[in-house]
């Protein structure tokens, strides 16, 4: 992770900016989610390299809480474009319904959960998200179209500038 987000850094500064967050991805995201010894290695693997980053976390994850004890500032995601398990873990990619492709239901689950602070499971079961920043897919194959509208609705609603 130090050597990645080193070579990130140098990306940053060659293209005259800095960087700002780390997000894990794929299998480690999963893993440090909820697995208290690899969220307390990939925070002190942040705090020693840059204690100032920000760290991108699943809402109500051992991640975010292990983090937030070391001292991190942490912002809890909410996946617009993924369905939640009844614990509030993400449903797996190989269980039918995991991605959700449509747009529309996309841009509505978006609204509800920023409105009501809460998104309804798999399963049935409403479950409460807290959270800071809104994932949306880039392989999702309306990714473009759901930050679009998401950014007119928001603006409509006054909910961002």
């Amino acid at each position: 992770m130090i050597y990645q987000m080193g070579a990130l850094s140098a990306f940053a500064i060659r293209h005259g900016t800095t960087l700002h967050h780390v997000k894990l991805h794929g299998a480690l995201y999963n893993v440090a989610a909820a697995n208290e010894a690899i969220a307390k290695c990939v925070a002190d693997a942040i705090t020693g390299y840059n204690p100032h980053l920000i760290l991108y976390a699943p809402s109500g994850s051992r991640l975010s809480s292990v983090a937030t004890a070391e001292g991190l500032t942490v912002w809890q995601e909410f996946f617009a474009d993924r369905s939640y398990e009844w614990d509030g873990s993400l449903t797996p990619r190989n269980m039918e319904g995991s991605v959700i492709n449509d747009v529309d239901v996309v841009v509505e689950r978006v609204l509800d959960v920023v409105s009501k602070g809460q998104i309804k499971s798999r399963t049935g079961e409403m479950i409460s998200l807290h959270f800071d920043t809104i994932c949306i897919h880039g392989d999702h194959p309306g990714a473009a179209t759901v930050a679009k509208r998401l950014r007119e609705v928001f603006k409509r609603s006054r909910i961002m500038k």
